[in-house]
């Protein structure tokens, strides 16, 4: 089966790259708890209405320790 996420419309201004709005739409609509990236854009915010906004190796010491 294969669902299709159609992200949350948010403004330009959430993220200071305006091209990764729509990774934050998608995190948001999908109901992500975690938002794995190297974006510094991204990782700038830290955290997104409820989503952690990690680094790969953060992410892979959380899954393994």
């Amino acid at each position: 089966m294969v669902s299709t996420v159609v992200p949350t419309d948010l403004p330009a201004n959430v993220c200071r790259d305006s091209e990764e709005v729509p990774v934050l739409g998608t995190a948001v609509a999908a109901g992500a708890s975690v938002l794995v990236t190297v974006d510094k854009d991204l990782l700038a915010l830290g955290e997104f209405q409820g989503i952690a906004i990690i680094k790969p190796g953060e992410f892979w010491r959380h899954t393994t320790g």
